[in-house]
């Protein structure tokens, strides 16, 4: 993980280029990279405020990137049970 976030951090200075985050506009997929490795560290313990700071940026800003970019959906087991329990027609009780 940390040659992800070295990677991640020279690409993050490279677009900077001596301005203040707020002053840069960084790609949809360089945000994606940096919330799904925010989200990595912080399933491993590390939070928000310490990954954020090893990349240089604010947390705020990973924070508000994260709810742009969709979490990955876990499937466990067989999902056509439930698909086909949710097609019956509802009948009304009396």
């Amino acid at each position: 993980m940390d040659d992800q976030v070295r990677r991640l951090r020279s690409r993050l200075e490279a677009l900077s280029r001596g301005r203040a985050p707020p002053g840069v506009r960084y790609p949809a997929e360089l945000r994606t990279e940096v919330v799904e490795l925010a989200r990595e560290a912080y399933g491993a313990g590390i939070g928000a405020s310490a990954g954020a700071k090893q990349l240089g940026l604010p947390p705020g800003t990973i924070t508000r990137w994260g709810r742009d970019v969709p979490r990955r959906r876990l499937r466990i087991g067989n999902t056509n049970d439930l698909r086909q329990r949710s097609l019956r027609p509802w009948v009304p009780s009396p």
